[in-house]
């Protein structure tokens, strides 16, 4: 249906206002995006089900071989994936309009974060495309415990090059990360955050009965479910970054960095 991919897009979709304090609040539950005029079918879960990502991939790979070969389009090829949040499901579909493989949206985010590394010290940091024009590439960066929101852009030289060497960066994905962006089987997770070890570790503590669904700890199985897994720490207690008050459509607050620039102003959408 055209207008609920719209709304998706427009980012109005599962949003509701609440009657008592009249904020809108976006509803996180899972539901099946289907557009069998792109052979297109999304599971989207929602965003704290990251660690679940593995089992949703396995339900998607089943579904896509029971699905009715009279619903296929023959000229297009199929598209099965897994989506934490309406945010990436979001993403995908303003890749797809611009026919742009989303594992190459995720080799961007991984070019902003090395050339932006204060984004690294952002707690629940959420880095999604935001849109694709003709002069540049834009991606915000929010968190749920700030307000604030930054959009990054990266000129479509830079994008473009990336897109264009898909030789290049297959082999430095696959060096680079245990988990390649660019090899994803079907109906996969395809995200960044796949890079980090959390949601998997997070998998294992739940498999070993560290943490029960209500959220308690089982001290008895915690060494052993946790010996051998990374341990992460940031020295000095992470970075900020101070957004002045943006006026009109005049950048507020220019981030340079490594040759790129970075306009740090209010993104006109949200979710």
């Amino acid at each position: 249906m055209p207008d609920v991919r719209q709304r998706i897009i427009a980012g109005q979709l599962h949003r509701f206002q609440c009657s008592a304090c009249g904020r809108t609040f976006t509803v996180e539950k899972q539901f099946l995006y289907t557009d069998f005029r792109r052979n297109t079918v999304i599971l989207v879960q929602p965003r704290q089900e990251k660690h679940r990502h593995a089992a949703a991939s396995a339900v998607v790979r089943r579904w896509s071989g029971r699905i009715p070969k009279s619903l296929w389009r023959a000229d297009t090829s199929q598209y099965f994936r897994v989506v934490m949040g309406l945010a990436e499901l979001r993403e995908k579909l303003i890749a797809q309009d611009a026919n742009w493989d989303d594992r190459v949206v995720e080799l961007l985010k991984v070019l902003m974060l090395h050339e932006h590394p204060f984004l690294l010290h952002i707690p629940r940091l959420q880095l999604v495309l935001h849109r694709i024009g003709d002069a540049t590439v834009d991606f915000t960066a929010a968190s749920d415990r700030d307000p604030r929101r930054f959009l990054l852009r990266l000129p479509r030289s830079v994008t473009d090059a990336v897109a264009d060497n898909a030789e290049l960066m297959n082999k430095w994905s696959h060096a680079s990360a245990p988990q390649s962006l660019l090899a994803a089987p079907v109906g996969s997770w395809v995200s960044v955050a796949r890079l980090s070890p959390q949601p998997d570790a997070i998998a294992r503590l739940q498999g070993g009965g560290v943490l029960g669904v209500g959220g308690g700890v089982d001290d008895d199985n915690v060494a052993a479910v946790t010996d051998g897994q990374p341990q992460i720490g940031c020295e000095g207690g992470g970075a900020h970054l101070g957004i002045p008050v943006d006026e009109g459509d005049v950048p507020a607050g220019l981030l340079e960095c490594g040759g790129y620039r970075s306009w740090v102003r209010a993104p006109t959408w949200e979710c």
